[in-house]
Order: C-alpha cells, then structure tokens, then sequence
C-alpha cells in the first residue's frame, strides 16, 4: 500500500511537470487529423477505427503486489499448440526503473531494464494482417507513465524487436479495422489529459470552442492520439496520425 501510495504521488507530479515538455510538439505528418469533440463531456467517444479491437491471442502479466514472477503455458502464436512463458519484474525503490526478463519455451528472449512509474508489466500477442506481434507493456496500474516495445513474433520463440514507444500519458497497443485506410492496422494509442494551468495550455482550436471551461480545475481536455502502422519488409511503417480531443471533467 504504501509503495502504491508512493508511486500515486510520483505519477501526479510527473503529469504537472512533464506533459508541458512531451505533448506539444508540432504535428508535421501530411496524414495527420485533428478531430474535436462538439460535446461537453461527451460519453460516447469518438474512434478512427470500426468495430472492436482484435483480441489477444494470449497474455502474461506481473505485477507489484505478486512476488514478481508468473508463468503461463498457452498458444501465444496462434499455431495451435501451447509455449510456455515465464516473465520476473525486479523494480527500483523509487519506482522509476526495472529490469524485466521474459522467457520463452525457456530460451531468455527479453532482458533489458525499463523506465517509467512502474508497477504492471505484461507481454501479449495479437495478429495483423497475418504476422503476429509481441507487446511488452508496462506502466502505472493504468498503464500510464510507462511504455511499450513491439516485436515481430517469429515461429514458437524468437523475438525481433521493431519498436519502442514511451509516454507520460495513459498506453494501449492494439490492432482493428481503420475507417480511412480501409484496412486493418496496428495502432498505439496514447492519451493524456491536459489542463489549462500548471504550465500548460490547451491548443487553440480546444480553446475557442470551450473557452468557459478553461479556467476550472474540474474541467480537463483529453488528447488521444492514435498513431497506426503497417508491416511491411520486416518493419513497422507509420501509415497515419489522428488526434481527438474530448473536454470534460477532470479524473485521475
């Protein structure tokens, strides 16, 4: 509890200080949209995707409350037969940093050590368009704060690792059915709920439709990105960028 206690107030004082310096960056992809909710608080929302996500094909999960150990034994390949996986989490003290190893079939595929407010770790595997792909993803008990690496899942253990992403916001990897490509695609989403103080600022466009709400602590917009990849000649290829914003009350 206390250590949970511990990591709540780190992960508050990272979003005042740190969003400022990674959310506001100047979008320059020709395929980039923004798209603005019209509705305070709106509880339905919006997506560029049609349908459900794909499910997992498996999964494997630690966390800060086990001994930091799991073993799972399923198809994590989609092949039809069953591998075994077995993930540790050794964390820092200050909950900014820890070493995760995964193994597969008993062969070490992941050992590296990873940075974030970090208490959950876990490592699936979903299908696009015919590969299958590796998520390691770790962060707060949200999954914000932290990061995720995509791997190309070849055969029944090997690892080639195409990608890291890391954020200050809340982050989910998964794939679906885009609505302007057409197509099914792998998408990282990460969303991050901004105020209008603490050093930061709403864009512009957020601003002149809600202009009333700017200065109240309990109102916050809600930036989702959503950044889609194809795979093609062993590498991820960024195939599109979007960006919606809902304006609402505030949450942790």
């Amino acid at each position: 509890m206390m250590g949970q206690m511990f990591k709540k107030s780190l992960k508050n004082a990272a979003v005042i200080c740190l969003c400022a310096l990674s959310v506001f960056g100047t979008v320059t992809d020709a395929w980039a949209k923004d798209y603005y909710d019209t509705k305070y608080n709106n509880e339905k929302i919006a997506r560029p995707y049609k349908g459900e996500p794909g499910n997992k094909l498996a999964e494997i999960c630690v966390d800060d409350f086990q001994e930091c150990k799991s073993t799972v034994k399923k198809d994590f390949n989609g092949d039809g037969k069953e591998e075994t996986l077995k993930m540790s989490l050794k964390l820092a003290k200050d909950y900014r940093s820890a070493r995760v190893r995964l193994k597969i079939n008993k062969k070490l595929r992941i050992d590296r050590k990873v940075s974030g407010i970090l208490v959950n770790v876990s490592f699936y595997t979903i299908k696009v368009r015919g590969t299958c792909f590796g998520i390691l993803l770790y962060g707060d008990e949200d999954y914000a704060e932290g990061g995720a690496e995509i791997y190309q899942y070849i055969g029944t253990s090997q690892l080639k690792k195409l990608k890291s992403y890391q954020t200050t916001g809340y982050l989910s990897v998964f794939s679906a059915y885009d609505k302007s490509l057409k197509k099914t695609v792998l998408y990282i989403l990460d969303s991050k709920q901004l105020f209008n103080m603490y050093g930061q600022k709403w864009p512009a466009n957020v601003l002149k439709k809600y202009k009333k709400y700017a200065k109240k602590e309990s109102t916050s917009v809600t930036k989702s990105t959503y950044f889609k990849y194809s795979y093609k000649k062993g590498a991820l290829k960024q195939a599109g960028l979007d960006h919606y914003y809902r304006v609402g009350m505030a949450y942790d």
